[in-house]
């Protein structure tokens, strides 16, 4: 199993079937045109390695790059996936961020994540509104 050689995550090896079996209900059709299946599983990687922010250019092996040379493969994966995600509401997606919008899709590492930046967001918020009382 080529996934769970490049993660040696579990978490990410679940995040990345549970990611497969909603696009693949979701666009069956991306699935059946002929598609090399080491393109279509580095793609599907690929979505849920950038949903849950696993990429790393600092850590060696946790690149793109590493990926794509671990599944044999040199396919445009963002092209492939935006084909893939067509059908699925809720995406959130830059250059450089994709959000699925989904929970169930996430590791934990990338759940403490999320909630981390949500309390410091409140933080921010909370003393921003001390301060505008305070000039009042």
């Amino acid at each position: 199993d080529v996934a769970g050689a490049f993660f040696q995550d579990p978490e990410m090896i679940t995040a990345s079937l549970r990611t497969l079996t909603l696009l693949a209900t979701r666009n069956p059709s991306s699935f059946r045109r002929g598609a090399n299946d080491a393109n279509t599983a580095a793609t599907v990687c690929w979505i849920s390695g950038r949903n849950n922010e696993w990429f790393d250019r600092s850590v060696k092996g946790r690149t793109i790059k590493a990926m794509k040379e671990a599944f044999g493969t040199r396919a445009d994966l963002p092209a492939r996936a935006g084909t893939m995600l067509r059908h699925r509401d809720t995406v959130f997606s830059t250059p450089h961020r994709l959000a699925l919008g989904d929970p169930q899709l996430l590791t934990s590492t990338r759940r403490m994540m999320l909630v981390d930046w949500r309390e410091n967001a409140d933080l921010l918020l909370t003393l921003a509104r001390q301060a505008d009382q305070g000039q009042r």
